[in-house]
């Protein structure tokens, strides 16, 4: 999987992170908040931290060739253009991610007033067929696959709380033509558009569900997962009924036979 921002110091100082809006020509002198290590931020004009995010990413691309439907997975790099924003009255806060190829995904999230929850409220990405990545194709062009559905669709968290999960169930994004092209699987991600306090993540809400190998969101249960002991368990069940045959038939041999013999005799 791939790795979020690694240095701090772009996280923290680099012009590729969005920076403090401020319209008092003061704006420069605000002192910002120090961001975790490895995490995306963004600051308000006072200097304060008002998104973090971290997380893995890695995107599963449908493309159509003169053969066959084709795809490709492609993974956020170290060092993607990072710019983010803490949003206003009309739009929620934003993480914006671009690098090279021409590819570039945003989150956008929202705060819902009356359930006192914020979630993503939609997720998009722009990617070029035209590049040697997507050889043979048969569109040559820029295109976008978001979510289908606005309001708060995924990671749906308290305020108050940042959202956690190791493998967050994939996210499908789909095209004009109402297409699944895109599918996104997110890993370690541990994302906060509201109320953080002191430049640091809140309390985690984990997620309920976690996204297995295909993609599929199943429940989280640990019997589902493979493991040493599955197997171990598998092993001694197929001794038990093995030695459970073989005693079975030696006690058939030792009772039923020697009787029959005996009567034969009589």
């Amino acid at each position: 999987m791939v790795n979020v921002l690694q240095n701090e110091q772009i996280s923290q100082e680099s012009p590729r992170t969005s920076k403090p809006s401020s319209k008092s020509s003061n704006s420069s002198h605000v002192t910002k908040e120090a961001a975790p290590r490895f995490t995306y931020a963004a600051w308000d004009d006072k200097g304060k931290i008002c998104l973090l995010a971290k997380f893995e990413v890695q995107f599963q691309i449908t493309f159509t060739t003169s053969v066959k439907d084709q795809k490709i997975t492609e993974k956020l790099p170290l060092d993607a253009n990072v710019k983010a924003t803490c949003g206003s009255v009309l739009d929620g806060p934003m993480i914006d991610l671009s690098w090279r190829g021409g590819f570039q995904f945003r989150i956008t999230f929202e705060k819902a007033i009356d359930s006192n929850e914020w979630g993503v409220e939609r997720m998009d990405l722009v990617y070029n067929l035209g590049d040697t990545l997507f050889y043979g194709s048969l569109i040559r062009r820029i295109m976008k696959a978001e979510t289908k559905k606005e309001g708060l669709s995924q990671f749906i968290t308290p305020v108050g709380k940042s959202y956690y999960c190791p493998a967050s169930p994939a996210v499908s994004l789909y095209n004009k033509k109402g297409d699944q092209t895109v599918v996104v699987r997110f890993t370690n991600i541990q994302i906060q558009a509201y109320d953080i306090r002191n430049g640091k993540f809140s309390a985690e809400k984990r997620c309920s569900e976690v996204a297995f190998g295909s993609g599929v969101s199943e429940p989280l249960d640990i019997m589902q997962i493979p493991n040493d002991s599955v197997q171990m368990v598998v092993g001694c069940f197929t001794f038990l009924v093995a030695l459970g045959t073989v005693a079975g038939y030696a006690f058939y041999r030792s009772w039923f036979v020697k009787r029959v013999d005996y009567d034969t005799m009589a």
